[in-house]
């Protein structure tokens, strides 16, 4: 399958879970290939991300070399968190027994967190319009936010073929260590300001 045509299909597949279709996890290929061309979607999903990040704080910074700074630690860092999550993620499915479906999760996660960036935009997007005000803005990140934990967690379940109880587990693991890593990587910056 060419990479163009592999891209397709994870996307598709990321849109078909976020419709809540447990058939879109057929789209994502169990092997280790597939798992691994699957990071390709960090080509998309970094310049979003970056684009997300000046979105949310684009105003703060003096000069252009401060904002590059700024972008190359956040977008590092929420690599790392990606890859840790992975990890832990695969070991736990080891231990339960259930790591046979960890490559096409691995697909499934990377197209899906391209999906999350894009709804992550949107919602910022609308939540920082003038029209909606500070109230409106809080409960649109708010909803936004909650539909992205349940994408999440439709794409573990599905994919990996599990009960929503471990499916919201390891949806809690994702958070616990985005926030874990965040904070370290917050506190860097901040020690590099101060």
């Amino acid at each position: 399958m060419s990479v163009l045509a592999e891209a397709a299909y994870g996307l598709y597949g990321a849109l078909r879970l976020l419709r809540f279709d447990t058939s879109g996890a057929r789209y994502f290929l169990n092997d280790g290939g597939a798992a691994w061309r699957s990071f390709r979607a960090l080509w998309l999903f970094v310049p979003l991300y970056a684009g997300f990040l000046l979105l949310l704080n684009g105003n703060r910074f003096e000069s252009g070399g401060a904002v590059l700074h700024y972008l190359g630690i956040k977008v590092a860092v929420q690599l790392v968190i990606m890859f840790a999550y992975l990890l832990i993620t695969f070991h736990l499915l080891e231990l339960m027994k259930r790591a046979q479906r960890f490559p096409a999760f691995v697909a499934a996660y990377n197209w899906a967190t391209v999906v999350q960036t894009l709804i992550a935009i949107v919602g910022t997007g609308l939540a920082l319009s003038p029209g909606l005000g500070l109230e409106g803005g809080q409960v649109v990140q708010a909803v936004l936010g909650l539909f992205i934990l349940a994408y999440a967690g439709m794409v573990v379940k599905s994919v990996l073929e599990l009960d929503w109880i471990f499916a919201v587990g390891l949806v809690a693991l994702d958070m616990f260590v985005t926030h874990m890593v965040g904070s370290l990587s917050d506190a860097v910056l901040a020690s590099l300001r101060g």
